[in-house]
């Protein structure tokens, strides 16, 4: 192995291990807020769609949290705009749904600014959030986290003095320089943790709504999304949805285990179906 290698990997571990000893159960200096609400940009790639649809409705749950944006690294019509669609419409929120980089970052320093247009409301939706926000805000980031890296390489001093933290699983995702550079970014970092286990122990108290929606994701529904909802849900399509297992992500504004079937047990819903 080369010394290049070696201390790259030496990087890597190290920011990882900080990373993980900053894990806790609620977010650091969040009692600091003094009751406002703390504003949340939800980041990720769609590769599990299903996953992000829970993690999602857990940050909709929270009454403390203003979900400001989710930004999608995937192609425009994909199922993660449906997911935010229904959350919005069950919820009477109006979150915004942008589309990412479309593209892996070619090198540790890409701004990312010759990726089509199209591709680039997600990093200029969370430049203008941390510019205009009267509070810092706090990001989720469960994909590859180039809309991040490319928003810190063109203003790393916004990202610095405005980003209150970061929650990412931390491994590599298929984006190596973006990994990487946000390793080295010097943002504060906080690992989300992931287990698995079956879906009947986070939607068993679930309201329908949510539980359908889900099982929208599971079957690929591209049908109306609102029009599915109101569908009532086979006895035998929700047992079997329920016996799947996923890989869940949890830390900080995202709970683990019992207390994420709680949280979801108590989304808060402007229409049952």
């Amino acid at each position: 192995m080369s010394q290049e290698a070696v201390s790259r990997r030496g990087l890597l571990g190290t920011s990882i291990k900080s990373a993980a000893e900053l894990v806790g159960p609620n977010l650091p200096g969040f009692r600091q807020l003094s009751g406002k609400r703390l504003p949340v940009i939800y980041c990720t790639d769609g590769t599990d769609e299903l996953a992000d649809a829970l993690e999602l409705a857990c940050l909709y749950a929270q009454p403390e949290l203003e979900l400001r944006g989710v930004i999608l690294d995937t192609a425009v019509g994909s199922a993660g705009f449906r997911t935010v669609h229904q959350l919005n419409y069950l919820t009477g929120r109006s979150v915004l749904a942008l589309s990412g980089l479309q593209s892996k970052l070619r090198t540790e320093a890409d701004r990312a600014l010759d990726q089509p247009v199209e591709t680039q409301q997600g990093v200029s939706f969370l430049l203008s959030e941390l510019e205009t926000n009267r509070e810092k805000v706090a990001l989720v980031v469960t994909g590859s986290g180039r809309d991040l890296v490319a928003a810190y390489h063109r203003n790393p001093r916004l990202l610095q003095a405005r980003c209150r933290a970061v929650y990412a699983p931390l491994n590599e995702s298929g984006d190596v320089h973006a990994h990487t550079s946000l390793l080295r970014s010097g943002l504060p970092l906080h690992r989300l943790l992931e287990t698995r286990g079956r879906l009947s122990d986070v939607l068993n108290s679930a309201p329908e709504p949510l539980v359908k929606l889900c099982h929208g994701l599971w079957r690929k529904e591209v049908g109306d999304p609102l029009a599915y909802l109101l569908t009532p849900l086979a006895t035998e399509e929700k047992t079997a949805l329920l016996h799947t297992e996923r890989t869940l992500r949890g830390g900080g504004l995202i709970p683990h285990g019992p207390a994420t079937a709680e949280l979801l047990a108590r989304l808060p819903l402007t229409r049952t179906a």
